[in-house]
C-alpha cells in the first residue's frame, strides 16, 4: 500500500492507541486525538444516540433535500457495506418511492481479490494501463494507489449515480472524501452532501486490529496504520455513526441509526 505520514501529533497519539486498554469509543478517540474536541460532536435531535454530528461543520443542525449525497467512510472492517445494506431496506421499508444509488469506482484489483462475489458490483475493473490512461485524459474526480492497486471515482460514475438515485452513496476513504464532495457541490449544487465515518465500538483497537487482519491477512503493517490515519482524520467529517460490535460481528444497531439519519434528511 502506499506509505501514508504523521505529524508529529499523530505519531504520539498513534503510540496511545496502540496501547490503550479501553473500548473504542469516541470519548477516548477525543482524548486521543485532540481534534475531535474541537469539531463540538454532538447528539441529533430525533436520531439515535450512535449518530454524533460535528457541530462546527453543521452548526445549524441536519440539512434537508429532495437528493442526498452520501459518503460512507470507515476503516476496514468497520461493517460499513453491512451496516447501509441493512439500512437501505430499512428505508425502503418506510419510504417505497425512495431510489437508492451507488457510484461504482474503479480499481485494478483482481474481482475475486478481498471482496465477496455479491459484491462485485461495487467496482469497475480496469487493467493498470487502462486506469492511468483514463487518469491522464481526467476521467477520475479522485485516484489512490494502495500498492499494487490502483483505486479511483470517475466523474461518469457520480453523474450517473446522482441521475438514478435520490439517496445516493460513494463508499471510500477519508482522503478522497473532500475532492467527491467539491465536484457534487460545484455540479450539482442543490444536492445535500453529507460524509459520515463509522467508527467501530466496544473493542479495543487490538481486538478491532486483530479481526481486521484476520479478514485482511496481505499487508498487515500498512493495513494497522491506515486504520489508525483514518482515526486520526474522522474528526473532519460531519457525521460520525457508533457501530457497537457484539459477538456475532454483525452490526445491530447501527443500521437503525443510519435509517433515522437519512429519513430526517431526505424531504
Amino acid at each position: 500500500m502506499a506509505e501514508l505520514t504523521f505529524s508529529p501529533e499523530e505519531l504520539t497519539a498513534r503510540k496511545r492507541l496502540r496501547h490503550d486498554p479501553r473500548p473504542l469509543s469516541y470519548e477516548m478517540l477525543a482524548d486521543i486525538f485532540p481534534k475531535y474536541k474541537q469539531s463540538q460532536f454532538s447528539t441529533v435531535d430525533r436520531c439515535s444516540s450512535l449518530v454524533l454530528i460535528n457541530r462546527s461543520k453543521i452548526p445549524e443542525g441536519l440539512p434537508h433535500g429532495k437528493k442526498v449525497f452520501v459518503n460512507f467512510m470507515g476503516p476496514s472492517a468497520a461493517g460499513k457495506d453491512s451496516i447501509l445494506k441493512k439500512a437501505v431496506k430499512m428505508v425502503q421499508n418506510l419510504k417505497r418511492d425512495i431510489k437508492f444509488s451507488k457510484v461504482v469506482t474503479a480499481t485494478t484489483r483482481e474481482p475475486d481479490t478481498e471482496i465477496r462475489k455479491e459484491d462485485s458490483g461495487s467496482y469497475e475493473y480496469m487493467n493498470n494501463e487502462s486506469f492511468i490512461k483514463a487518469k491522464e485524459n481526467v476521467r477520475f474526480i479522485e485516484t489512490v494507489h494502495q500498492d499494487p492497486y490502483y483505486y479511483g471515482t470517475p466523474k461518469d460514475a457520480v453523474d450517473a449515480a446522482i441521475s438514478s438515485g435520490d439517496i445516493i452513496t460513494w463508499i471510500g476513504e477519508i482522503g478522497g472524501s473532500d475532492d467527491v464532495l467539491d465536484y457534487v457541490r460545484e455540479h450539482y449544487p442543490n444536492v445535500v452532501t453529507l460524509s459520515v465515518f463509522v467508527l467501530p465500538t466496544q473493542l479495543t483497537f487490538r481486538e478491532f486490529a486483530g479481526n481486521l487482519l484476520k479478514q485482511r491477512k496481505n499487508n498487515p503493517v500498512q493495513r494497522v496504520r491506515r486504520v489508525i490515519k483514518e482515526f486520526a482524520s474522522a474528526h473532519k467529517v460531519d457525521i460520525l455513526l457508533l457501530n457497537p460490535f457484539d459477538q456475532s460481528g454483525e452490526p445491530i444497531q447501527a443500521p437503525e441509526a443510519l435509517t433515522q439519519l437519512l429519513t430526517q434528511i431526505i424531504s
